[in-house]
């Protein structure tokens, strides 16, 4: 027993080390912690000389564990058609996406080539119109509202393990699965040796219908590869089939 300890690594770290899931002596079970942006005491980001952010070290992002999660299934019938759907939904807990860490630092995320509050694509340069618009404070304390080139904007964030942007509530509603049937006539199957035969359509994964406002990339988190998030992984699919069921 060591009396000294205060925190104990909770399975391994992200790739390239953005973010680790701790038990921290004090806190709610499965903290996820990383560098996140500085802020000063009212919360305004701390801008270095450079319109770069200035970062902290192993910030406390919340629980990777959810308040509560749930689901029901149900069933509704109409003579020989019947419709059951499967509903899961979740609500808190957090993740860190490394796709969109990715993304992001490589240019291939939407936001990166977007329209600026001036009007230009924020690739184009500051010089003429361009890039990314910043606010905050100083080190010293000073506003701080000016234009960053989109590259070294977007790039600072894997150069310094800046993990904070990516984090997102891992909140959803979603349609599980649905499945339609029907029911043939037994009148079809007379002296078949055939009880009854239904046939049938069914949806898995159809419908992410709902995540939390900050998870703009709809990343679905109930299909995380890692206990932290996800990790550069496929993103989730959808499977569709058909199924004859007889009965003798």
């Amino acid at each position: 027993m060591n009396d000294n300890l205060e925190s104990i690594q909770y399975g391994n770290s992200s790739s390239f080390s953005y973010v680790s899931v701790l038990q921290k002596e004090g806190l709610e079970w499965g903290q996820l912690y990383g560098t996140g942006i500085k802020r000063d005491q009212n919360g305004n980001a701390v801008i270095n000389a450079k319109g770069l952010y200035e970062y902290e070290p192993n910030m406390a992002f919340g629980s990777i564990l959810p308040e509560f999660t749930g689901g029901f299934y149900n069933t509704l019938s109409y003579k020989s058609i019947s419709l059951s759907f499967t509903i899961d939904f979740q609500k808190g807990g957090k993740f860190f996406s490394l796709s969109e860490q990715w993304g992001n630092s490589g240019g291939l995320l939407e936001e990166t080539a977007a329209m600026n509050d001036r009007g230009h694509n924020v690739r184009d340069a500051v010089a003429d119109g361009g890039g990314v618009r910043v606010t905050g404070v100083s080190t010293t304390g000073a506003l701080v509202d000016t234009y960053v080139e989109a590259s070294d904007y977007f790039k600072q964030f894997h150069a310094n393990r800046i993990a904070e942007p990516f984090i997102h509530s891992a909140s959803y509603v979603k349609l599980r699965e649905v499945a339609l049937n029907y029911q043939l006539p037994k009148s079809l199957f007379t002296n078949t040796g055939i009880s009854n035969m239904s046939v049938g359509v069914t949806a898995r994964n159809p419908w992410l219908i709902s995540v939390s406002k900050d998870n703009t990339h709809r990343f679905d988190p109930s299909e995380l590869s890692e206990n932290y998030g996800e990790n550069g992984q496929l993103p989730s699919t959808k499977g569709f089939g058909v199924n004859v069921r007889i009965n003798f």
